[in-house]
């Protein structure tokens, strides 16, 4: 694997054009992780679509498109256990979670198939390990009967996502952190699970298509810049 460089593709990386929809930022990160400074040997580059996006210094380039996605961690926000912890069950939250979790997989996979990449089962055939994580995550109105309609507030809720971009050799070469609402309710703000898991599909792939899109480019830098000389 050939050794890269990141100044020379940040410009473009950064002034990439990604997304057809935006959504909005969401307050201050409750994760205090998220607001700490990258890595030893990352800095930040400054993106219109994602808050937060951090590149390697130097790395070794991956051999290949082809991306195994580990099982996201979810968390809901400390804010949301206290508000909605105790008049939800834990069925509810389990399921939940796992839900909203198979359902990002889901969008990251589109999203990557439609640049060109292949997402592999197998963790050993990949050239990019790709470790999401969902947290702060608050569902405004949540219930615990499937039936149950609420009339809540204009937005579902909000949530924070970190993917965690290896190559082969186990380096973190890129790091994406965003939090952001989700899309205004169309109409009626009716709420039940259905409903609240579409508005955050619609987050979802917000962050699955700025992303996907963000490491192709990356990709394309890379391979520019280590094409013969004619």
């Amino acid at each position: 694997m050939k050794l890269v460089h990141h100044i020379k593709l940040a410009f473009g990386i950064a002034t990439l054009c990604v997304a057809a929809f935006s959504l909005s930022p969401s307050c201050a990160f409750a994760d205090s992780a998220a607001s700490k400074q990258p890595p030893f040997g990352m800095e930040s580059l400054t993106t219109e679509h994602l808050q937060k996006l951090y590149l390697a210094n130097s790395f070794a380039a991956p051999s290949a498109r082809s991306v195994f996605i580990e099982p996201p961690g979810v968390e809901f926000s400390s804010s949301w256990i206290n508000e909605h912890g105790h008049t939800t069950s834990p069925t509810y939250q389990r399921v939940t979670k796992e839900n909203y979790g198979k359902n990002l997989v889901k969008e990251l996979k589109k999203s990557l198939k439609n640049n060109d990449w292949k997402t592999v089962s197998n963790k050993d055939k990949a050239a990019v390990v790709l470790k999401p994580r969902l947290f702060d995550l608050n569902i405004f109105s949540p219930e615990q009967s499937p039936t149950r309609q609420t009339i809540i507030f204009s937005f579902a809720g909000s949530a924070a996502l970190q993917l965690d971009f290896y190559n082969e050799a186990g380096e973190l070469f890129m790091r994406i952190v965003d939090k952001r609402d989700t899309p205004e309710f169309v109409g009626s703000p009716i709420t039940n699970r259905s409903n609240n898991l579409l508005y955050f599909k619609v987050l979802m792939n917000y962050w699955a298509v700025n992303s996907s899109a963000y490491l192709e480019h990356l990709m394309r830098g890379i391979e520019a810049e280590q094409a013969p000389s004619p």
